[in-house]
């Protein structure tokens, strides 16, 4: 699946992105917000980069599983919406030839040996005297 094919996989894309640059504009709002209020109350500990670090760690991943940053994407595949995909087909096939490899075991029982005993060395087996 190289990307969206259908009007409503395009939509859904572009929805998934607007909805992302809002939640970035929030960040820079809440972010600046925190900041001068910071600088406002005196300084002292920086405590806005807590929220800055932890909302930032978050829409940097946002942004990789959106496809934004595509070379991060080779390094961390699970992020590509490809991957998901991948996945599914992989485990698919092993389940196919899983249940194959049962259905022929079924179908082809294992004959049963029976027991009888044989001399381990014929030549050491005592003769019969007539």
């Amino acid at each position: 699946m190289a990307g969206p094919v259908s009007e409503k996989e395009i939509r859904e894309k572009v929805r998934s992105q607007r909805d992302f640059y809002r939640h970035v504009s929030i960040y820079c709002l809440v972010s600046f917000a925190a900041v001068l209020i910071w600088a406002i109350s005196g300084g002292g500990g920086l405590w806005p980069i807590w929220i800055i670090l932890g909302w930032g760690i978050f829409l940097a991943f946002h942004a990789v599983s959106l496809g934004l940053f595509p070379a991060v994407q080779e390094y961390l595949p699970f992020f590509s919406p490809e991957w998901e995909e991948q996945q599914v087909k992989q485990a698919m096939t092993g389940l196919k030839k899983g249940k194959a490899a049962v259905a022929s075991a079924v179908k082809k029982p294992a004959k049963k040996k029976t027991a009888t005993k044989k001399p381990a060395n014929k030549k050491s087996a005592p003769k019969k005297s007539k």
